[in-house]
């Protein structure tokens, strides 16, 4: 049977076919242990004419000829601006998947050695793994090629004398350490804390699990594309060239290393991933993008567009880093971060955050939850950066020292 696509000229038309397996076993403190297997398919098609770019999905193969018809409906309708594919694929030769994510026995196992490391004195409330294998096949006029990615994610809550958690994401269980992760969150538990910080402003140091959240919700999604034509980025297309950092911050989107949850040989356009350096020697350099937005910036994708439906650009394996040894960053510190709570709430427009320090520690020792408020922009100009990082899912954080309103 012919190919329904083969109707379009190259450029003009892409079908993206995905099929996800996904796993979840998980012990609550309540309701003891659970599995759950279920698995979906979902095929878009997205047609771009003169008049538009238009989108249906359907979930059946044999309906792809309605999908097309719908989707030709929509571009009429002009509600998205058309873009142009490319003609053919070229995939980035990465290794993103592990059959073992979706192995159920493998993820029982894993959670059994994240809460046999838990000590005795603190209580495990919940435990969850969930392993998610996909596999997608981008279709063009022309081409075809196919890609398969697998992640796994394990999230920890304990109780001792304070409560504490833990999470990690990883391609396959091996890449999880379950001692690390018991560990962080029964040294979070471990202790009340009791004694208070001074109130004021001060130097304060954010462990590499905390920093990632306020990059998570801050800078990160300010240097995507599409964002910085919203207007919804601290930044605009003027800042390329400007200093917005000391000169040994570093700012990496890498969707091509091997064995990490945000690596893919090809986004949802059927772009070649690239690695971009967003930030270096302290200079704001590239954003990264997806077909529309690089367009509309005049620059070359990076392929970013990530999306079923309509893709946007979207961030991969984040790597942000100084020049600076983490005991120059501690050395400086007044209060140091280990977690926080409300990062969600920063605004990537402004830079302002307002978070809780739940595990915050002085050279006196641990000290009671606390209200830590700033401005990432503005830090950044003045921001001291550790060259050695952790890894927390699909980024890569360093130990970063800013000056904070606290209390």
């Amino acid at each position: 049977m012919d190919d329904p696509l083969s109707r379009f000229e190259p450029g003009r038309a892409v079908l993206l076919d995905v099929k996800t397996e996904r796993v979840e076993v998980e012990r609550t403190h309540d309701t003891g242990d659970r599995g759950r297997v279920s698995t979906d398919r979902t095929i878009a098609v997205r047609i771009s004419t003169d008049e538009g770019l238009g989108v249906a999905t359907v979930a059946d193969p044999g309906d792809i000829d309605t999908a097309i018809e719908r989707a030709l409906t929509s571009a009429e309708i002009g509600t998205s601006e058309p873009v142009e594919y490319p003609d053919s694929v070229d995939p980035a030769h990465v290794s993103s998947c592990d059959l073992s994510a979706v192995d159920e026995d493998e993820l029982w196992d894993l959670l059994e050695a994240v809460v046999s490391e838990v000590p005795d004195d603190v209580t495990v409330t919940s435990v969850s793994v969930t392993g998610v294998r996909r596999r997608v096949i981008l279709r063009t006029p022309s081409d075809q090629a196919e890609r398969d990615e697998s992640s796994v994610t394990v999230s920890l809550d304990v109780v001792g004398e304070f409560s504490g958690f833990a999470w990690d994401a990883s391609v396959g269980p091996q890449d999880i350490d379950p001692e690390l992760l018991a560990r962080e969150a029964s040294e979070m538990a471990s202790e009340t804390p009791k004694g208070r910080v001074s109130c004021g402003e001060l130097a304060v140091a954010f462990h590499p699990r905390a920093f990632s959240e306020l990059l998570t919700y801050v800078l990160i999604p300010a240097l995507s594309g599409l964002e910085v034509l919203k207007g919804t980025s601290g930044f605009d297309r003027e800042d390329i060239g400007r200093e917005v950092g000391p000169e040994g911050l570093r700012v990496v989107n890498d969707p091509t290393l091997d064995r990490r949850p945000g690596s893919y040989a090809f986004d949802d356009e059927g772009s070649t991933p690239k690695r971009v350096e967003l930030i270096s020697d302290g200079i704001l350099r590239s954003f990264y993008t997806d077909l529309y937005s690089a367009g509309r910036l005049e620059v070359e994708p990076t392929g970013s567009g990530l999306g079923i439906r309509r893709p946007e650009p979207s961030p991969a394996n984040v790597i942000v880093h100084g020049d600076a040894s983490t005991e120059e960053v501690l050395e400086e510190a007044d209060l140091i971060v280990y977690r926080t709570l409300g990062a969600h709430t920063a605004s990537q427009v402004s830079g302002r955050f307002s978070v809780t320090a739940l595990w915050a520690e002085t050279e006196e020792g641990r000290v009671a939850p606390v209200s830590v408020r700033g401005n990432l922009y503005s830090s950044l100009r003045h921001i001291l950066v550790s060259e050695e990082t952790e890894s927390t899912g699909v980024v890569e954080s360093p130990y970063a020292l800013l000056r904070c309103r606290v209390g």
